[in-house]
């Protein structure tokens, strides 16, 4: 995961503002074709740190978890709202659709 947080560090940080959210995404292959997996949204606070906003983990299970990523317009379109649009609506990624 080194890799993947230095990679989600540059687009943040190098993004200057234009790139608002990085998801690192973790899969794992196990025995039998089961997977499971790791999500992590990440964001700069207003100090300008990268900053984890969740943890969701993905198993492949039967059962259905209902864990979300919660995502704001803002954050997918940043400057780019469409006027009339409240930037702080919310998207629900759900992990289970994963």
């Amino acid at each position: 995961m080194a890799n993947l947080h230095r990679d989600m560090k540059l687009w943040l940080i190098g993004g200057v503002n234009q790139v608002q959210l990085v998801l690192l995404l973790k899969w794992t292959k196990h025995a039998n074709i089961r997977v499971s997996g790791v999500v992590e949204p990440w964001a700069l606070n207003q100090m300008g740190i990268e900053t984890l906003l969740q943890t969701a983990v993905r198993f492949n299970h039967s059962e259905s978890t209902n864990q979300v990523i919660q995502i704001t317009r803002k954050q997918l379109f940043g400057s780019l709202v469409h006027p009339g649009r409240n930037p702080d609506d919310e998207f629900n990624l759900s992990i289970d659709a994963l």
